[in-house]
């Protein structure tokens, strides 16, 4: 199946911080994670698991280039991928940091002002309403900033033919390049609803499509990630 796809989009791997989870993470944890004030690196032992299972679902035989966020979590993760396929593959790959892959910006002390009503099981809902509105002053607005950032990625990319190109970015912006891919790259209001509807990516899980956008599928990892997690 995946030899029909040629762009496959994959979170970074996981940090290297104390805590299981994002729920588990304090609130101030969180929120200097959010604006890049705390920028730890990732698991290294326990990411390169991960890109053992992927590389049987991602062809990295066949891959031309992996462009990556600027984040050092992203490209911490891009830079495991590369040795892992001169490793195993004998094969060398570049990297390339494009900066509109970069997370959405939100700011959780604005979205929680002095933690009230705090609950980290409602963040990424809350975070998700945040995206949503028009004028939020507490997030980056999705339908003007991310899409347009979004679709001057795929304006470049959709210029390039028979080229198979690996996208290592964040959870958020994944979930509006999902819905730009399902809308073949039109113009629709992004909705809280809309963004509900689409599946949060675990560690190096995420989706492909083709070079058209006619065709979307997930990078379904999570029972692999399951079986890491349990050993």
């Amino acid at each position: 199946m995946q030899k029909d796809y040629s762009l496959f989009f994959i979170r970074h791997g996981k940090l290297l911080l104390p805590y299981k989870s994002h729920n588990k993470m304090p609130f101030q944890i969180l929120a200097d994670l959010a604006i890049e004030k705390l920028n730890p690196p990732i698991d290294k032992i326990y990411t390169i698991k991960l890109i053992k299972k992927i590389s049987k679902i991602i062809p990295f035989d066949k891959l031309d280039i992996i462009y990556t966020s600027s984040s050092k979590r992203c490209l911490e993760t891009s830079k495991l991928i590369k040795q892992f396929i001169h490793q195993k593959l004998k094969k060398e790959i570049d990297i390339k940091i494009i900066y509109e892959l970069k997370e959405i910006y939100f700011n959780l002390d604005k979205i929680y002002p002095k933690n009230k009503n705090f609950n980290p099981k409602y963040l990424n809902n809350n975070v998700l309403k945040a995206m949503a509105k028009i004028d939020d002053k507490t997030c980056e607005p999705v339908n003007t900033v991310s899409y347009n950032r979004i679709n001057k990625i795929f304006k470049k990319i959709l210029k390039i033919r028979n080229k198979k190109i690996l996208f290592v970015t964040h959870d958020f912006i994944m979930r509006v390049i999902e819905i730009y891919i399902k809308n073949k790259g039109g113009k629709r209001i992004i909705t809280y609803k809309g963004l509900k509807k689409t599946d949060r990516n675990k560690y190096l899980c995420g989706f492909m499509t083709d070079g058209k956008l006619s065709k979307f599928a997930k990078l379904k990892t999570r029972a692999t990630i399951n079986k890491i997690i349990s050993k």
